[in-house]
């Protein structure tokens, strides 16, 4: 019997190559802005809140491109290897730019300002991706999957250490800039950020427990607790 979770994403920031920090805006970026300054997202989602003794076995995280400079950018999707904060900072106007970080924050070269540091700058993550995706323009998805991706979260899983993941452009060299939306943004049309689980189970419905920050859990193409869709987003979808 397979069973479909659909869980948000839990923390979500932006990383700006000049300083700044943005921790609680309604985006994020990655690539290289007009003005020669990388950006780079940083997300996690509670894998914690799925039951304890199912394998995932497949897996997709989408986020949705609220705008873009240019056109089809290659994206990857690394593993993070050091545990961050997700901070209180808010840019103004477009967000397109950091402001000085709070308690917190996590930052370009802070996991958490102002005591604790990235080993480098820019995210500690595995440099081989676990996944990659191209993101096009302005209101489309971004998807990643794929068995690496399905298998790290299986990894993250038994090791009990999650501390997600991270979103670069894959030739950062280049004008590139990317915007999403995060999982703070107010809109209703299903473009905040998840991931979809899928992973085989004995145990009926009533047996599996539902994390408060499920959107929605599917049996074999049955909604349970639909009411926790969100965002338009139908469950058998």
């Amino acid at each position: 019997m397979s069973t479909q979770y659909i869980l948000p994403a839990n923390t979500d920031a932006t990383l700006y190559e000049e300083g700044g920090a943005n921790g609680a805006g309604l985006y994020t970026f990655a690539g290289r802005n007009g003005a020669n300054q990388i950006r780079r997202t940083v997300i996690r989602f509670s894998l914690e809140t799925l039951p304890p003794d199912v394998i995932v076995s497949s897996a997709r995280i989408m986020l949705h491109v609220a705008d873009s400079i240019f056109g089809n950018v290659d994206v990857d999707l690394h593993l993070l290897t050091s545990s961050w904060t997700e901070g209180p900072s808010v840019p103004t106007e477009d967000e397109a730019f950091g402001v000085s970080p709070q308690e917190g924050d996590v930052t370009w070269l802070h996991r958490s300002f102002p005591h604790s540091f990235w080993q480098k700058p820019g995210g500690d993550f595995k440099q081989q991706p676990v996944a990659g995706s191209v993101a096009g323009s302005a209101n489309t998805f971004i998807i990643f999957e794929g068995t690496d991706l399905t298998n790290t979260l299986n990894q993250i899983r038994h090791n009990n250490r999650n501390n997600g993941f991270l979103l670069k452009v894959k030739n950062e060299n280049n004008i590139s800039l990317k915007k999403f939306e995060s999982r703070r943004n107010p809109s209703t049309q299903g473009v905040r950020p998840i991931i979809i689980l899928v992973f085989f189970s004995d145990r009926s419905p009533d047996t599996i427990n539902q994390p408060d920050n499920t959107i929605c859990c599917v049996q074999d193409d049955v909604s349970i607790n639909s009411n926790r869709c969100h965002d338009g987003l139908s469950s058998g979808r």
